[in-house]
Parts: C-alpha cells; sequence; structure tokens
C-alpha cells in the first residue's frame, strides 16, 4: 500500500493525474493516482491490528507510550528533512515545464499554506493533531509541509480514544453511539475541509470495518485453525462493495487480504485468494511491509529535492523525463533510504518504547 502511494505521488507530481484512458481503465486510474484506497486499506488494517493489540489488556498509559515510539522517531526525522524541503518546493513548481496540470496547482496552494504559517504548522504537526484543525482556523493544515501525515494525524486521533472504542465495540447501545458520532462526523465535515479530511469520526466507520473484521477473526480461530476457510466471507465482501459502491476497491482489497488467510477451496476465487496469500508472504513484500512506514513519510521530501536536482541538471526537464528520473532513480534511493530509518530509527525507537516503564516506581 505504501509503495503504491509513493508511485502514485510521483506521478502526480509530473503531472499525470489528469491521463485519459480507455475502458475500463478510464475508471481504474483515477483509484490508482489518488491512491485513497490504499490508505483507506491502511487504516481498517490499523482498526484490526490495534484491536489485536489491545486484547491483551495494556494500561492506557503503556498503549499511548508504545504508540509514541512507534510514531514520532521515524516522523520527527521525516518531518525535519520535509521542512528544509518546503524552501525549495517554490523555485521547483515554477520551473516546471507542465506547471498547468491541475495537481501542481494543489501543489502550488500547499505550499503557499506552508509559507504563509509555517510556524503554526510545524507546531500543529509536532502535536499529531494537525487533522482535528479546521480550514477556518489553520488554513491547509492537513496537507502542509508533510501532506502524507494527514492519515498519521488520523492514525493518532484513533490511537487515544482506541481503548474507549475497544470498550464501546462491546456493547450494543456502543455501537449505536460511534454511529452516531460517525454520522455527525460526516455531516460537519465541512468544516474540517483542508484540502484532505483527517477528522477521525469522518473515517471512524473505517475503523470498525477493521475491529468487526478481528471480531469476526478471531471468534472463527477458537475452533481451530484446521478448518478455516474465509473464500465465502471474502467474496460476500467482494459483492457487497460492487452493490453499495462503498468503498468498492477499499473494500475489494481488504476482502482479498482477508480471504487470502485461510482459503481451502476448489474454486477458481479460492486459487486466487491463495495466489494472494502467497504473494503477501513473500520476501520481497515482506520486506516492503517492513519499511512501509518510513517509505510512506520519507518520499515526499525525496520527490521534492529528486525534482530540484533533476531541474538543475537539465532545466527543459519534461514531465515525460521526470517520470523516469523519479521512477528509475528516486524512487530505488527512497527505498534504500526507508530501509535505513527502519533500522537504525523504527526499531530501536519501537524497542525504547518496549523498555520504558509502564507504571510508576
Amino acid at each position: 500500500m505504501s509503495l503504491w502511494v509513493v508511485v502514485a505521488h510521483m506521478l502526480s507530481w509530473c503531472g499525470w493525474v489528469g491521463l485519459k484512458f480507455p475502458w475500463p481503465l478510464d475508471r481504474l486510474w483515477p483509484e490508482f493516482i489518488y491512491s485513497q484506497p490504499a490508505v483507506e486499506a491502511f487504516i481498517i488494517l490499523s482498526g484490526f491490528a490495534i484491536s489485536s493489540l489491545l486484547t491483551k489488556r495494556p494500561s492506557y498509559r503503556a498503549f499511548i507510550l508504545g504508540r509514541v515510539f512507534r510514531l514520532y522517531p521515524v516522523y520527527l526525522v521525516c518531518l525535519a528533512v520535509t521542512i528544509m524541503a518546503t524552501f525549495v518546493t517554490p523555485g521547483v513548481l515554477a520551473r516546471l515545464s507542465w506547471r498547468e496540470s491541475g495537481y501542481v496547482h494543489l501543489l502550488e496552494e500547499i505550499s503557499r499554506y506552508e509559507r504563509e504559517n509555517l510556524s503554526a504548522h510545524v507546531i500543529a504537526h509536532l502535536t499529531l493533531l494537525h487533522g482535528t484543525l479546521p480550514q477556518s482556523i489553520l488554513p491547509g493544515s492537513t496537507t502542509a509541509i508533510l501532506p502524507p501525515a494527514w492519515s498519521l494525524s488520523l492514525e493518532w486521533q484513533y490511537y487515544l480514544v482506541a481503548p474507549l472504542v475497544a470498550g464501546l465495540v462491546r456493547r450494543g447501545w456502543g455501537w449505536l453511539g460511534l454511529g452516531i458520532v460517525s454520522w455527525v462526523g460526516v455531516r460537519i465535515a465541512a468544516d474540517w475541509q483542508s484540502l484532505t479530511p483527517a477528522f477521525l469520526p469522518v473515517h471512524l466507520p473505517l475503523f470498525l470495518l477493521g475491529i468487526g473484521s478481528h471480531w469476526a477473526y478471531s471468534a472463527a480461530c477458537r475452533g481451530g485453525k484446521a478448518d478455516l476457510d474465509f473464500s465465502v466471507p471474502s467474496a460476500v465482501i467482494v459483492v457487497v462493495a460492487f452493490v453499495t459502491s462503498w468503498h468498492t476497491y477499499t473494500l475489494v482489497i481488504w476482502a482479498l487480504a482477508c480471504g487470502s488467510v485461510a482459503a481451502s477451496g476448489r474454486d477458481p476465487y479460492s486459487r486466487l485468494l491463495r495466489v494472494v496469500s502467497r504473494t503477501l508472504v513473500s520476501r520481497p513484500v515482506q520486506w516492503l511491509g517492513s519499511i512501509s512506514y518510513p517509505l510512506f513519510l520519507v518520499h515526499w521530501p525525496a520527490i521534492t529535492f529528486g525534482l530540484w536536482s533533476a531541474l538543475a541538471l537539465r532545466p527543459n526537464l519534461t514531465s515525460r523525463d521526470a517520470a523516469a528520473v523519479l521512477l528509475g532513480v528516486v524512487l530505488p534511493l527512497t527505498l534504500i533510504v526507508a530501509a535505513v530509518l527502519h533500522r537504525f530509527i523504527e526499531l530501536p525507537g519501537i524497542e525504547a518504547g518496549r523498555r520504558v516503564p509502564t507504571k510508576t516506581q
């Protein structure tokens, strides 16, 4: 999912958002280039993973400290690098030969927000609560400086209330209350429409889907894994996704991932799920998963500095040339940097979080 976002952002920076394709690619291209299904699938996965973590019943302090050490070390490094990138961004955008494209205009708007309130944006980003700030209070709060971090702010909001949500979903009235919060959040989301909405109630249904999936998985596993087969529930989710048109591609991705955990049938769909399973557990994909968090954050300044360097060497850079540079040079380097951040920043941070005392001595 992170690699999807990275490639999509690189092509978007090159002005490829508005490309026209014949059917059926004309429907798939917008989903790919805006990469919303990738981020939404991660939101569902987060609901699943945090539900699993909370089954160990850690104290709230232990839970939050674990999340802080999980997120902040890599985030602070990438935030610092991206702050430096904001000073070269206007010059990069002004020199792009495809600067009349809609996405470049969006980047220019983000850059303007950064320049007008840089200190305020930095402070908001340091709290990881910049996604809660309405457009009327801090324009561009969710996308300024480090745009991918809008989803990180959303995650942090969820972490702060995850134990409460875990308690509520055990009660019927709790589901009702969470449903009301989601409904109200969607209704008032216009006040938080800072280019990308990162207000938790708006996305709460996706977290709840992940929580519900964990419940279903845990219930199925209680009878032993030998006879598990998730192909039918997976197929049902796919059908529901297309019938309701609610986050269709996100639900299909989630259905394939969940179904791949256990599919023992001989039908074509079960065979497809087993192919998905073999792919997900392969060594290259597992490696990408291990570096996904630093990759998700560091790719944004990598794009900025990559284009800045390319324009310095070739001022008349074309959109196609830029795509070749970003995908052929910047992307491999970004993967290496992400691996370094994972090895020397992320893993030590996680380990430090495990060693921090969670009770007052």
